[in-house]
């Protein structure tokens, strides 16, 4: 028997259908010449003048504003919830170590935030190999764009 989707799944995969619409929209407003792509310093601008493009955009902003619902799954049984009394059961139990932390790219240059930052040498140059790729990539990409 075929299994109904519940409506969780659905709005978990609602960000990423609007984020793949929206750069898809994009893309096609570029090739048929409605929208233009520059290049400046390492950060892409694009600007259009159709429908399309602003259908984009407004689909790949509703996807990263809606994007974190995608993450906020369902609690594990025995974590305690914010609304958990101090003297409760729940709020008791101990729960295992967290970290926080991220990395970002600037161009070819990675920082490391949060827990992140003590990560080892062999990672951070794995980092850097990752900035110079998607930077020569863009290059590549914008300079044959043109």
């Amino acid at each position: 028997m075929r299994e109904v989707p519940s409506t969780s799944r659905i709005l978990t995969a609602l960000p990423v259908a609007a984020l793949v619409a929206g750069v898809a929209l994009v893309v096609y407003s570029v090739l048929v010449s409605a929208a233009s792509v520059s290049l400046v310093v390492f950060v892409p601008v694009l600007a259009g003048r159709s429908t399309a493009f602003l259908g984009g955009v407004a689909l790949l902003a509703v996807g990263f504003l809606t994007l974190p619902l995608t993450f906020a799954g369902p609690t594990r049984p025995g974590t305690p919830s914010p609304a958990s009394p101090a003297g409760s059961p729940q709020a008791d139990e101990e729960v295992g170590p967290t970290g926080v932390g991220g990395l970002v790219l600037l161009g070819p240059v990675p920082i490391f935030f949060g827990s992140w930052s003590r990560v080892s040498r062999r990672v951070r140059w794995a980092a850097v190999l990752l900035g110079v790729a998607v930077l020569a990539g863009l290059l590549v990409v914008f300079l044959v764009a043109r």
